[in-house]
Order: structure tokens, then sequence, then C-alpha cells
């Protein structure tokens, strides 16, 4: 099983890019406080459309809960291996939300959303 479910604030302004074959891809870091005085980071992906309304909706310092899965990249630079430890978002939930000034059911509305069964997190 590999399963996460956290929750947590944005570290920086979402980063979106869209690969050469279309594939709408955002990377995001969150915060996540244990309520003992530790924050850990976490650096996140999302694709498609989720990727797509996490960039164009979320800011730095803004909450959200991200479930998925963990994803282990590798690579090599400058001739030294390298790794991470990533969480793939499969779903990634709004909280407290404002869009641009509007309540999230009006930006998914805005978005081409007809209702909150059709919001893909």
């Amino acid at each position: 099983m590999n399963q996460v479910a956290i929750i947590g604030r944005l570290v920086c302004d979402p980063l979106r890019v869209v690969t050469s074959g279309g594939t709408e891809i955002t990377q995001f870091s969150i915060a996540v406080d244990d309520g003992k005085d530790v924050t850990s980071f976490y650096d996140c992906k999302a694709f498609g459309k989720t990727a797509e309304l996490v960039a164009q909706y979320k800011r730095k310092g803004e909450q959200v809960g991200v479930s998925g899965r963990l994803k282990q990249e590798r690579w090599e630079k400058d001739g030294q291996k390298r790794s991470a430890v990533r969480i793939i978002a499969e779903q990634v939930t709004f909280i407290g939300a404002k869009a641009e000034g509007k309540p999230f059911a009006e930006a998914a509305a805005a978005a081409g959303f007809k209702s909150d069964d059709d919001i893909p997190f």
C-alpha cells in the first residue's frame, strides 16, 4: 500500500509546466506543522486538471489537503547520484479557499465545472 494524506500550507506559489506532449504538471511544496514545534516540508506534483486548478487558484501561504502516493525520483547531476521522495498528488483539497476574491464554488464554475461532483479533488 502506498498512500499519503496531509494538510499544510504552500511554501511558495505553484510552478506550472506544460510538457512538449501537452501534459500539465504543477509542482508545489507544502509545510506541515506536527503540533510540537516541528515543521516538515514536502514536495508535491499534480497532473492534468488538478495541476491546472492548483496553479491557477492557490498561492503561497494558502492551506491545502493533499492525498496521493509517494514516488522516489532518481537522477544524476555533475556525476553525483541524487534522489528525492515526492508526493504525487491524486487529489488536492482547497481548504478555506478563495480564488481571486471569489468563493471556490464560483471559481470552479468559472473553470467549467457544472457541479461539485465534477471537481476532481
